[in-house]
């Protein structure tokens, strides 16, 4: 059982860690007397997860690490402690030692089709697409229904080029989870990679118009400017990328993006600002850097019309 820890995941868990893991699995937070569970150890495991969970809502990123870790030294056999321990490590960029603690957890929890889909996400992030194939695999044999795993298939296929099964997939997830931003993100990227735009638009417009503007992802109106870039509507585009950048989501591409919408607008001295404020990001992001000779060259066109004026 569990084949996703296959081959190349034992760069994560080699053989001896997982028999050192089947030891904590079957001894845990239990003596090894037999005498069941140390309920004083559950408690006080469960009482610093739960404050870990009050910790991230309160953005105390730090603070709720400690006490993820502290839960799983308290008690290893706790899967949500070792759930939680590994997600807040992923978020800190610390990937093989989140994948690690999810894979206890899911070994922990017998095989919980939710956490296999969370274990296969990790994998595939790291390129390994065997292991986050048969992770998917395990927890749609569990469930089948379960609109995580078919986004997960559909993540596969478009890592892999399968653009049209992965369409197929996201469209299943949709069906079983109709509440799924993230899905219809998915899709409109798909057709947008595919040069339809049109129905990348009416796939993005069907998550925008149904979710509150305060709640609009800053990725949803960068896609949505991607797309008006494609359709030749740069206004439009511009609009949506000044939306990302009221979202405090900047970054030499979206500004990038803005620089060269403005300069397609007629804009130059736009188009400048916003470059600079590209390179102020990265001073070496070829993109702008090849944009602003664009730019120069634009300027000197208009100044040239500017004074064959009649005065």
């Amino acid at each position: 059982m569990y084949f996703c820890f296959g081959t190349s995941g034992q760069k994560f868990s080699p053989p001896n860690r997982w028999l050192a893991l089947c030891l904590v699995v079957i001894v845990g937070c239990r003596s090894f007397s037999g005498k069941g569970p140390a309920t004083s150890e559950i408690v006080s495991c469960r009482d610093q997860w739960q404050q870990g969970l009050e910790s991230l809502q309160q953005e105390q990123w730090e603070q709720a690490e400690a006490l993820f870790a502290g839960a799983v030294k308290t008690c290893p056999e706790d899967e949500r402690a070792r759930q939680y321990y590994a997600d807040i490590l992923w978020q800190r960029g610390a990937w093989n030692e989140a994948t690690q603690q999810m894979q206890s957890a899911v070994v922990l929890s017998e095989g919980d089709p939710s956490l296999l889909v969370r274990l296969g996400e990790m994998y595939l992030a790291q390129g390994y697409v065997i292991e986050a194939t048969a992770c998917g695999s395990e927890a749609m044999s569990s469930d089948a229904n379960l609109a995580s795993a078919w986004r997960l298939r559909g993540d596969i296929h478009w890592k892999r080029g399968f653009q049209q099964e992965a369409v197929d997939d996201y469209h299943r997830a949709i069906s079983l989870q109709p509440e799924t931003p993230e899905i219809r993100l998915r899709l409109a990227r798909i057709r947008l990679a595919q040069n339809d735009p049109l129905q990348a638009l009416a796939t993005l417009h069907s998550l925008i118009d149904a979710t509150p503007s305060v709640e609009i992802s800053h990725e949803a109106y960068y896609i949505e400017g991607l797309i008006y870039k494609q359709m030749g509507r740069f206004e439009d585009a511009v609009h949506s990328f000044h939306e990302v950048a009221k979202r405090g989501a900047g970054d030499s591409n979206l500004f990038y993006e803005i620089a060269n919408a403005e300069l397609h607008c007629g804009h130059p001295e736009l188009a400048r600002r916003a470059a600079h404020i590209a390179l102020a990001w990265d001073d070496q992001h070829e993109p702008t850097r090849r944009l602003m000779g664009a730019i120069e060259t634009t300027e000197q066109r208009v100044a040239v019309k500017a004074t064959r004026l009649p005065k």
